[in-house]
């Protein structure tokens, strides 16, 4: 469910309202609406492969199948066309990276 709300918040780009928009350039709003997109969706993927494998190990009675973000970006390679998928992955992540950084500077602090 996490990883669905993570593509979910990206496609829908309800971040906005956590950053100073009105401080921030054209070309700084569309690297932000893109970097988040892409960030928040590939993370989205990630943590619903997480999950997926969660599920299988809890209906199997197997904790041994419970694997991390590195097994997970392993069975995605597996896949077919598994090299784009992580190049895409990868690309989102990184994207996502960049987004922080955005946000490190443009957000919107609320005081007491």
């Amino acid at each position: 469910a996490y990883g669905l709300a993570q593509a979910y918040y990206g496609v829908r780009q309800t971040f906005w309202h956590k950053l100073k928009g009105e401080q921030m350039s054209s070309r700084e709003d569309a690297w932000t609406a893109w970097s988040a997109r892409l960030g928040f969706i590939a993370r989205g993927v990630v943590f619903c492969t997480i999950g997926w494998f969660l599920l299988a190990a809890a209906l199997d009675y197997n904790p041994r199948e419970v694997k991390g973000m590195e097994q997970s970006l392993e069975f995605l390679g597996r896949r077919p066309f598994g090299f784009w998928l992580l190049t895409g992955v990868a690309l989102g992540l990184g994207l996502y990276g960049v987004f922080m950084l955005i946000q490190a500077r443009r957000r919107r602090i609320k005081t007491p």
